[in-house]
């Protein structure tokens, strides 16, 4: 019922703030504005989009492989895809998440080292999100980030900053394990501390992690481009810089759990950041809106690779909700039946 409330209250807000923001800016500009959109321009920025997708999957690949969770690289690209479609179209964010550590924990085993991957993945994400806005703020476009936007793309790299030194830091790992331990509640104690230990082995895999936060960047500087690119699809002439700014701050304001997937939240921080520089509400929503909109059009890739697998839901779920149960041995835990009483 609580769930239900919170979801409703979420549509509420997206609602009313897209509401706010085509009345403000204008239903006739708006309409001009998507009108204006050139086709090619736009499909170059889907094929950008598109290519990211195959990049984090890779990405993704990296972590695996350091803990010798070998999955075949299509197969990833295929998880990722359909998780990306169900973090677009399911009511929570992560609903894609679970289902990336369901799906290759079916395939590749050790499911509290797939999961721990992902919780590893996101770290990076987040890191590299900061890196590029503080990066952006401070140097790139100081003309186009004044006090607030400093100090919110500021405060939240120290967030990450501080999580990432949690992450590393040993006594850290080992004051979790004791909390985890004090947990008796249906078998949850076992699954924590196999996740535990197996988020405690991706700490030993430097150069994996280096090269992961790597090609988070990476990724973080397509999807600028791919937004430049929509942008340029609709004839607006804002310099690649610009969204250098623009792209992770919206990401950050996003995070905010008041909205459904940040619909509203980003369309309001485009509308802010582009007035700095002389364009129209509609012209920034519109982009924001038409990014999104390309965005969902990708996922729908997802769709259609999980409707034709086939073998998913129904039983097939139950069946791999059984298998998530992390019950079973595995192989970087078990081989350790000390570590975990020793804390080293």
């Amino acid at each position: 019922m609580k769930s239900s409330l919170i979801r409703i209250l979420k549509i509420v807000v997206s609602a009313g703030l897209l509401a706010y923001l085509v009345h403000r800016a204008g239903v006739t500009e708006m309409a001009a504005v998507f009108r204006s959109a050139e086709p090619i321009g736009l499909g170059l920025a889907l094929l950008v989009y598109l290519a990211t997708v195959v990049l984090i999957s890779w990405r993704w690949q990296i972590l695996l492989s350091s803990q010798g969770v070998n999955i075949s690289f299509g197969r990833l690209v295929r998880l990722y895809f359909i998780g990306f479609f169900f973090n677009n179209f399911l009511p929570t964010s992560i609903g894609g998440d679970i289902y990336r550590v369901l799906g290759a924990g079916r395939h590749g085993g050790r499911r509290a080292t797939v999961a721990a991957s992902v919780l590893v993945e996101r770290l990076m994400g987040m890191l590299a999100v900061s890196t590029l806005a503080i990066l952006a703020a401070v140097v790139v476009v100081r003309q186009l980030a004044d006090g607030g936007v400093r100090g919110l793309t500021l405060g939240f790299g120290l967030a990450m900053l501080l999580l990432t030194i949690v992450f590393f830091h040993r006594r850290t790992f080992a004051l979790a394990e004791r909390l985890i331990r004090r947990i008796s509640l249906w078998g949850l104690e076992a699954r924590l501390l196999r996740l535990h230990d197996a988020l405690d082995m991706f700490k030993q895999k430097r150069s994996a992690l280096a090269a992961v936060f790597f090609l988070s960047l990476v990724y973080q500087l397509l999807i600028v481009v791919f937004s430049y690119l929509v942008g340029r699809a609709l004839g607006l002439a804002i310099p690649l810089r610009y969204f250098l700014l623009c792209v992770p701050f919206t990401v950050i304001i996003s995070l905010v759990p008041i909205s459904i997937n940040g619909l509203g939240v980003r369309e309001s921080g485009y509308v802010f950041l582009l007035a700095k520089i002389g364009y129209s509400s509609s012209q920034a929503v519109g982009l924001s809106l038409l990014i999104y909109g390309l965005s969902l059009l990708a996922s729908m890739v997802g769709g259609v690779a999980y409707i034709t697998q086939g073998t998913w839901p129904l039983a097939a779920r139950r069946s791999a909700a059984r298998d998530l149960s992390l019950h079973s041995p595995e192989p970087d835990t078990a081989a350790e039946p000390d570590r975990r009483r020793t804390g080293g």
